[in-house]
């Protein structure tokens, strides 16, 4: 006999736990992380590209007074919102962490649990980009700034 699907076997939906996480949280959680980082590379360079232009080349009017400040409170606000989705990434990983039974490699195969897989992906982006955004934070305190008695 075959281990073919047949009509005498019951085929249950691929994300039975669907109804647990919202459409819109699960969306949140992917997006919110890599928004965050991108929010976070063009505010810096918007704010910090005028103060580190050559001098001989001098632009507008100057550069940002208090500019460190301005990049810690933008890099702050970003990590915050990085981590509110890694956030909801791990509350719906958890929510459905028994939407199928058998291993990682058995629901990769049959392509079950499709809500678990999309909240496990939701995680692991915003840790990458968490990560991402730490580091240039990190930026703030390791390099020395362009235009003396603009950051502080």
């Amino acid at each position: 006999m075959s281990d073919a699907v047949g009509p005498e076997r019951e085929v249950s939906h691929p994300s039975p736990h669907r109804e647990r996480v919202s459409g819109v949280r699960l969306l949140l959680a992917l997006i919110l992380a890599p928004l965050a980082w991108l929010a976070q590379l063009q505010t810096s360079y918007f704010f910090a590209s005028e103060a580190c232009f050559p001098s001989d080349y001098q632009r507008s009017g100057g550069a940002v007074t208090g500019l460190w400040l301005v990049l810690l409170l933008v890099n702050l606000g970003c990590m915050t919102v990085g981590a509110l989705g890694a956030t909801l990434a791990y509350s719906a990983w958890r929510r459905t962490s028994g939407e199928k039974k058998g291993d990682k490699h058995t629901l990769l195969e049959v392509g079950e649990g499709r809500t678990r897989f999309a909240a496990l992906s939701a995680l692991i982006i915003s840790f990458i980009f968490f990560v991402a955004i730490f580091a240039e934070a990190a930026a703030l305190f390791i390099l020395g700034n362009c235009a003396p008695g603009t950051w502080f």
